[in-house]
């Protein structure tokens, strides 16, 4: 069984509307439809904007629906390494608001966690296929999570990164609760402003609802893919 999350509606109407046999259950006020996408068992959920949506709804899908991998889709804020309209693979995910340092931890570490949590190699793979299959260009990068919509570089200078490609509000909890949970996890993003720019408030108000839209899309293809690559070690039912 593969469990989709998207933080927002936008985000996940195109895959509602592919889904089809579909059972609506409903748990602490978040809504799941569980069905098939492709002859695939699926289980889609909005779980809301922030870290502890997120968190909880992973958690619902893994345990009470037996999700062995989560694919979460949505919008984020770019950095000057991409532009807007990009796609982005996470291939590293770890928290800007959260600092322990005064006890030894790094900047953006929890305690008892690594600093960066990180998806499965064959995961990031197959995700690259699908967008390939799709001829859509992709990056793979540090995605940054926090409860806050990030308008400058200063939220996230603290954590001396490089290589930072977006910052958004649901990854790297979803990243978190799947590494507890030792289920596989992949995180993608499509960029519909960026950081800093003068314009990013107005970027993201055009490119929100046409970015979530083309995220649904690109998870279609990403279900098919995963679903056969991982079926033979994986029970999808």
């Amino acid at each position: 069984m593969i469990g989709i999350i998207g933080a927002m509606e936008n985000e996940v109407e195109v895959l509602k509307n592919s889904i089809r046999d579909f059972e609506k259950i409903t748990i602490a006020g978040i809504v799941f439809y569980r069905g098939k996408i492709n002859e695939k068992s699926v289980v889609i959920t909005q779980c809301g904007v922030g870290k502890v949506n997120a968190a909880i709804a992973t958690t619902f899908l893994v345990v009470n629906f037996g999700c062995k991998i989560i694919i979460n889709t949505g919008i984020a804020g770019g950095t000057n390494l991409v532009k807007t309209e990009d796609v982005v693979i996470g291939t590293k995910y770890a928290y800007y608001d959260v600092d322990v340092t005064q006890f030894g931890y790094q900047s953006g570490q929890v305690p008892g966690s690594p600093l960066y949590f990180t998806p499965n190699s064959v995961l990031v793979l197959e995700t690259k296929k699908a967008l390939q299959s799709l001829d859509i260009d992709y990056k793979c990068g540090v995605i940054l999570s926090g409860d806050k919509f990030v308008s400058s570089k200063e939220v996230f200078a603290h954590m001396d990164q490089e290589d930072v490609l977006a910052c958004e509000m649901e990854g790297a909890a979803i990243a978190h609760t799947c590494t507890k949970l030792k289920v596989e996890f992949i995180v993608i993003r499509y960029i519909s402003d960026i950081i800093g720019a003068k314009n990013q408030i107005n970027d993201y108000a055009m490119f929100e609802n046409k970015m979530a839209m083309r995220s649904s899309q690109i998870c279609l293809a990403l279900v098919e893919k995963i679903a056969n690559k991982f079926e033979n070690t994986h029970e999808f039912n």
